[in-house]
């Protein structure tokens, strides 16, 4: 078993997770959070979301801002590794200052956004489903367009 391959380190991510999880939850976190509760109420950074309406508008807005997000990461960060920092390509897609542009605009995008996340969005599991969701919709999506202009061998 290879050690580097992706699936084996996913699968080691995957059991921290659940191992941290129950370790948490025998500690003592989660149980006075409301973190859990599904529904209103629901605090956010100091705004009480109270009613039905109000708590679908936030998860739609929490998703679609992790659409966005999933987006964003998912074009201009392979670009930044593959084209920028990948020794072998002499020829990047952009100029000097176009490729640092993007690279600073990309880096401080991602600060924003994890304070924009951090502060609010992880407030509730229910918008944490619905951003994990988009996120992974997304992602399927974006590299599936990618998957299907290369040749790839379907068995493995």
């Amino acid at each position: 078993m290879n050690s580097l391959s992706p699936k084996v380190s996913i699968s080691v991510g995957y059991i921290y997770l659940a191992i941290s999880a129950v370790f948490l939850y025998y500690a003592g976190f989660f149980r006075e959070s409301t973190v859990f509760n599904i529904g209103p109420p629901v605090n956010i950074t100091g705004y009480v979301i109270e009613t039905w309406p109000m708590y679908i508008f936030f998860l739609i807005f929490f998703s679609l801002h992790q659409g966005i997000n999933s987006y964003v990461s998912a074009t201009a960060y392979p670009y930044i590794v593959n084209e920028i920092q990948d020794r072998k390509c002499d020829k990047p897609l952009y100029s000097v200052v176009s490729s640092l542009t993007i690279s600073s605009l990309f880096d401080s995008y991602s600060m924003l956004d994890m304070f924009f996340l951090i502060s609010g969005t992880y407030s509730n599991f229910i918008f944490f489903l619905g951003i994990m969701f988009t996120n992974i919709v997304v992602k399927l999506w974006i590299n599936y367009r990618y998957l299907t202009s290369k040749k790839v061998d379907e068995v493995v």
